[in-house]
């Protein structure tokens, strides 16, 4: 029977070349780390087969036999955590699972190497099949039909999770091939080399062949598609060099990953039962909502959940800490389990608040420029209003005046508008200064501009032209009523008093007072002979006006073509019939039509 040991030697290296091709060419994911192991476990019943064939003494055969099913023992619990780790079901290998579930095999391999009274094997002979089983052996292979039995029901139930990706079908469909060939051998070798073996008919090798033909399927079920395993180990790089600390835990609470940032943090490994509560009493975190976070987490809540707390630093500042608690949503929006993030938020909170406090800077600095800007507009307006208004009567200037008169000229000769520009005097003006002082005809001056511009209209423009002469300029407005504006403008000004006050007279000399001198008397110019200056305090001071208008019935838009030019000329005929107002005795209106004889061209 030297066939029987070449076919154990030969199975014995098909497995090791296979250990050696996945130890060389694995990128040793925690299946190939699991895989190695259990193949481990195989490549010593080929071996020990053959040993056996060799062995000369009935002890040392013994030995080797008891070696060869402890063996067999622990391969039952390698395939049930190889069958786990290939589904993606290693979240549920706690420290409890894998120590209940390794529970039998262990078991069993302990009774292998106590073999009380013969009760698993006696009688070793040279060929396996010459040894005498047992009661207990039967433990041994109910034992590892269980393990069988159980990997493939996890690969029959992956298999029809229709969320299981068409890669893992690919995979869990050889090494399911794989372990029903391993069955049906080792029930074959079973029913042929143990129970028949009275018949006399004998087949060696038969297990170690179910081994081999499980090794490739195996071997090929995890090499087949190695690309994937690369993507899985760089998603698993990325992860681990992630700062933030993430959890993954299935829908029943258990840990299924944990990368490399969140180890230090949690109290918690794979396969352990998270606890939201300890992990947050671990972090020493504090935070008013967290009872609250706690519950909504507990109750497994389908939309994403955050709170953020302090954590306490050594040396520092406490730390700013997002805990983001989020639903794994399959198909048809199930739920799956839950993700925890955990992220160390200080450096954002603090550019947060240095950029907060940059804004506050800006917003006051942004005020600053405004009320600057306020000031400079409102200082603006006020130089714009000192450039066209007279500083002592408040009146327009005669540049405004001129500007305006030249401006609206073109449209009033557009409609052929009739206008009016009335030029009047105070008349003797230079002698209330002289007999007043200079604030006393300020106040004259302002008085009378005051009365003008109660006595206009709204469109009519008025402006002190120079010294103690004013102009009004008057659109749309015909001869009859001009002359009666100029004539009511002449007697509301002779009706006018202005109260002779002492600011008026500072300055004065008081030796010129005189005791004959009545202080409420009304003084008008050019009466009498100059009081003495301590004597006019409190007298009534009125003037009259001499005003010269001149009345354009309708413009003619051939004039425009020079409005300056026609305006001065305008100027002039007011100015002239001003003059013999004066002349005719003062306190006169006189009023000239343009006759376009009299104009230049």
């Amino acid at each position: 029977m030297m066939y029987g040991i070449w076919i154990e030697f030969i199975d014995y290296l098909i497995l090791l070349s296979l250990f050696i091709l996945v130890f060389i060419r694995g990128s040793f994911t925690a299946l190939h780390r699991i895989y190695l192991l259990f193949h481990l476990f195989m490549l010593n019943w080929p071996l020990g087969q053959t040993v056996l064939y060799m062995a000369e003494t009935a002890e040392y055969r013994h030995y080797i036999l008891k070696i060869m099913y402890i063996c067999l023992s622990v391969l039952g619990f390698g395939w049930y955590v190889f069958s786990v780790f290939l589904t993606g079901r290693s979240y549920i290998l706690s420290k409890k699972h894998l120590f209940l579930a390794a529970l039998p095999s262990l078991s069993t391999a302990a009774i292998i190497v106590w073999n009380p009274n013969g009760l698993f094997v006696k009688g070793t002979g040279a060929r396996l099949m010459e040894s005498q089983y047992g009661p207990l052996f039967w433990l041994l292979v109910v034992v590892l039909l269980g393990y069988m039995a159980r990997a493939i029901q996890m690969m029959l139930r992956t298999l029809r999770d229709p969320e299981s990706t068409p890669h893992l079908r690919k995979q869990v469909q050889m090494a399911q091939r794989g372990l029903i060939l391993f069955v049906m051998f080792g029930l074959a070798d079973i029913t042929v080399n143990v129970i028949f073996r009275s018949s006399g008919m004998v087949i060696p090798g038969l297990l170690s062949m179910g081994m081999t033909l499980s090794g490739l399927y195996f071997v090929i079920a995890i090499q087949r598609n190695r690309l994937f395993d690369l993507v899985e180990i760089a998603q698993q790089d990325v992860i681990n060099s992630m700062t933030t600390g993430i959890v993954v835990m299935n829908d029943e609470g258990i840990v299924a990953d944990i990368n490399r940032a969140m180890r230090p943090i949690v109290p918690f490994r794979v396969g352990d039962r998270f606890d939201m509560r300890a992990m947050l009493r671990s972090m020493r975190a504090v935070a008013e909502q967290t009872e609250l976070f706690i519950e909504w987490h507990e109750a497994k809540a389908q939309e994403r959940l955050e709170i953020e707390v302090l954590v306490p630093a050594s040396g520092q500042a406490k730390r700013h800490v997002v805990i983001v608690s989020a639903p794994i949503e399959a198909k048809k929006h199930q739920s799956t389990g839950r993700v925890i993030t955990v992220q160390d938020v200080t450096d954002y909170r603090m550019l947060l608040e240095a950029t907060r406090r940059q804004n506050e800077t800006l917003q006051t600095q942004n005020k600053e420029l405004l009320m600057m800007q306020e000031e400079l507009s409102a200082a603006n307006r006020k130089l714009e209003r000192m450039a066209v208004t007279d500083g002592l009567t408040g009146c327009f200037n005669r540049r405004y005046l001129m500007g305006k008169i030249e401006s609206e000229l073109p449209k009033l000769a557009a409609n052929q508008s009739s206008f009016a520009i009335m030029l009047f005097d105070i008349d003797l003006f230079k002698k209330v200064n002289d007999t007043f002082g200079h604030l006393a005809g300020d106040a004259v001056l302002v008085r009378t501009a005051q009365k003008i511009q109660q006595l206009i209209g709204p469109n009519d423009v008025l402006a002190r032209y120079g010294g103690e002469e004013f102009t009004v300029f008057m659109p749309h407005i015909t001869s009859e009523h001009a002359i009666a504006m100029a004539e009511r403008i002449r007697h509301e000004i002779e009706r006018n008093e202005v109260i002779v006050s002492e600011r008026h007279l500072v300055g004065s000399d008081s030796d010129q007072i005189k005791e004959n001198v009545d202080p409420q008397s009304t003084a008008a110019i050019g009466e009498s002979a100059s009081p003495p200056l301590a004597l006019l305090q409190g007298m009534k001071l009125s003037v009259t006006v001499s005003l010269g208008v001149v009345v354009e019935r309708k413009l003619n838009p051939s004039r425009m073509k020079e409005p300056a030019n026609y305006l001065r000329q305008l100027m002039a005929v007011a100015d002239k019939s001003l003059y013999e107002a004066k002349n005719a005795g003062r306190n006169q209106v006189v009023c000239s039509e343009v006759k376009w004889e009299n104009l230049e061209p």
